[in-house]
């Protein structure tokens, strides 16, 4: 399976994940009258490279979510009670923006990595029988391990 080193953030690897589980959760259709979830149909070298995508990013988002939850405790979170009488956790308003820019910062870590590739084409994007609707947003999401034929790209 061919790969390609990159430079991406936090940020990219939140919504690459999304893109995975997009894909992985398949789709909905109707068969005689009844909603029902369908596969996309991959090979199964499109779908090793979709887990072995997981498997490489699955510490640096655990990485990411464990400085944000540091961040957030270092911001003396305190106990909130929303109108419905449920007490949450939340930065007070005077700490709020200094949360959401470190917030930030974390999402914009630049990060080097090798990933998987997968030709666009091997996905067999469109609404044919014989093709995978997949949504345009898991197409974005999975941007960073898609590659183009050249002619197109």
């Amino acid at each position: 399976m061919p790969t390609h080193k990159i430079t991406t953030t936090n940020a990219a690897l939140v919504a690459l994940s999304q893109g995975i589980a997009l894909v992985d959760n398949g789709y909905e259709t109707t068969v005689d009258g009844k909603n029902v979830r369908r596969c996309f149909k991959l090979n199964a070298e499109v779908r090793y490279a979709l887990a072995r995508t997981g498997i490489v990013i699955k510490p640096l988002l655990e990485a990411w979510k464990e400085a944000n939850t540091k961040l957030f405790e270092s911001h003396e979170p305190e106990i909130i009670t929303d109108k419905d009488g449920n007490d949450q956790r939340a930065i007070p308003a005077s700490r709020a923006a200094e949360f959401e820019s470190g917030a930030r910062e974390l999402l914009a870590t630049s990060l080097d990595i090798e990933l998987p590739v997968i030709p666009v084409t091997a996905l067999k994007v469109g609404d044919a029988k014989d093709e995978n609707p997949i949504p345009a947003t898991a197409l974005t999401f999975l941007d960073p391990i898609l590659t183009w034929p050249a002619s197109e790209g």
